[in-house]
C-alpha cells in the first residue's frame, strides 16, 4: 500500500466519517428530507451504518508504523514530535471554535475549569465530543515502538488469536460497565477505548505482514505484481475490477443492514483489501487525495460546524447530498487556515528532525 494509495484511502474514511455524524443518529427526518427509503427508514440511515470511520484509520496508522518499524525509523522521539503536531492542531482547532461557541452557544462553551482542563487533555472531550479517539490514539502512537515490535515477532495465528481476544473481553466489558453520573466518567473508559484501537492498529500491522509476505496486495496470482499486471487484457483487468466493486457492494450491504459494532474492525479491513484491487487514478482519486491531504483538521473541526454551532445553516439545503458536500466543501477549505496557524506554531516548539 502506497503512500498515494493510503493519502486516497484516507480521503474515503474521512468522507465517511462525515457522513456517519451527519446521518448516523436517529431522527434525521425532522431535519432534512430524504428522498430514498427501505420500508419506513432513509436509505442514507442504513448506508450510515458501513461508515464507521475509526477501525479506517487506525489501520492505516498500523500499516504506516510497521512500515516505518521495517525501515528502522520507528522511535519515540518520532511519535511524540507527531503526536504533539496532532494535538497543537487540536488546541488550534479548540480555541478558534470555544471562542466562537462563546458567543453562539455559552451553555456549552466555555465550561467550568474542568471542562477546559478536560478538553486541553482530551481527557473527556465536552467540546466536541467526536475526539474522543484523541487520548487513547496518543497513547498508542507513544507506545507503538514496543507494540509493533511485538506484534511482528509473534506468529500472525497466535497475533491473530491474541488481539481478537483481547478486543472481545474489552468490547464485552465496556457493553456491560455501569454508566456513572459523573464528569470524569470517560476517564474510567479511557483503557478500554485504548484496547479498541489497539485491536485496529493490530490488524494493519497483519496487513502489511501478509502484504510484505505475499509481495503485493493483489487477491489474483495473474496480477500480482505491477509487472504481470501490465501483460493482463484490458479486457480481463475490466472484469477483475467490476468484480472487485461488486463484492464491495456486497460487502456494504451486509454492513448496512445488520448494525454489528464488534465486526467493524474486520469489515474495515475487508474494504480496505478490496480497494487494494483497484487503478486509483483519474480526477476522482485526485479529489480524493486532495481531501485525504487534510483529515485530520476535517475530523476535527466537521462536528462543531454540523453539530454544535451551526446545524441549522448546514441543515438548510434539506437533502441528505447537499448537506454532505456543503459540510465536506466547508470543513476542507476551513481546514488550510487552521493548518497554517498550526504549522508556524509547530516549527517554532517542534522543529524538523534531523537525522
Amino acid at each position: 500500500m502506497s503512500k498515494e494509495q493510503t493519502t486516497v484511502f484516507k480521503g474515503i474514511a474521512i468522507l465517511m466519517m462525515l457522513f456517519f455524524h451527519l446521518f448516523g443518529g436517529a431522527g434525521i427526518e425532522q431535519w432534512c428530507e430524504p428522498l430514498l427509503y427501505v420500508g419506513d427508514k432513509p436509505l442514507v440511515s442504513y448506508l450510515a451504518r458501513a461508515s464507521y470511520p475509526v477501525s479506517f484509520f487506525l489501520i492505516f496508522t498500523g500499516y504506516g508504523l510497521a512500515f516505518t518499524y521495517r525501515q528502522g525509523c520507528l522511535s519515540f522521539s518520532a511519535q511524540w514530535r507527531r503526536v504533539m503536531r496532532l494535538y497543537v492542531l487540536y488546541w488550534v482547532v479548540s480555541v478558534v471554535f470555544a471562542s466562537i461557541g462563546t458567543v453562539v452557544n455559552p451553555d456549552r462553551y466555555p465550561g467550568s475549569w474542568l471542562h477546559v482542563v478536560a478538553n486541553v487533555t482530551a481527557l473527556h472531550c465536552t467540546y466536541n465530543g467526536e475526539a474522543w479517539f484523541l487520548f487513547p490514539y496518543m497513547l498508542l502512537c507513544l507506545s507503538s515502538p514496543w507494540l509493533v515490535r511485538g506484534l511482528m515477532a509473534i506468529r500472525k495465528l497466535h497475533q491473530a488469536l491474541l488481539v481478537i481476544a483481547i478486543y472481545a473481553v474489552c468490547f464485552i466489558a465496556v457493553k456491560h460497565l455501569v454508566v456513572l453520573d459523573t464528569f470524569w466518567y470517560p476517564l474510567l473508559l479511557q483503557p478500554f477505548f485504548f484496547v479498541t484501537l489497539f485491536f485496529y492498529f493490530a490488524l494493519g500491522v497483519m496487513l502489511y505482514r501478509w502484504i510484505e509476505k505475499r509481495g503485493s496486495a493483489k487477491l489474483f496470482s495473474s496480477v500480482s505484481s505491477e509487472t504481470s499486471l501490465a501483460k493482463v487484457s484490458p479486457s480481463k483487468t475490466n472484469l477483475l475490477s467490476l468484480v472487485t466493486c461488486f463484492m464491495l457492494l456486497v460487502l456494504i450491504a451486509v454492513k448496512s443492514c445488520f448494525k454489528v459494532t464488534l465486526a467493524d474492525g474486520l469489515y474495515a479491513l475487508a474494504v480496505i483489501v478490496l480497494l487494494l484491487q483497484l487503478s486509483w487514478k483519474g480526477g476522482v482519486a485526485r479529489v480524493l487525495r486532495q481531501i485525504g491531504k487534510h483529515t485530520a483538521a476535517m475530523w476535527l473541526t466537521h462536528t462543531y460546524f454540523a453539530v454544535y454551532l451551526f446545524p441549522d445553516f448546514f441543515h438548510a439545503p434539506c437533502y441528505p447530498i447537499l448537506i454532505f458536500l456543503l459540510l465536506v466543501a466547508v470543513t476542507w477549505l476551513v481546514a488550510f487556515p487552521l493548518e497554517r496557524i498550526s504549522q508556524f506554531i509547530c516549527s517554532y516548539f517542534l522543529p524538523t528532525h534531523k537525522k
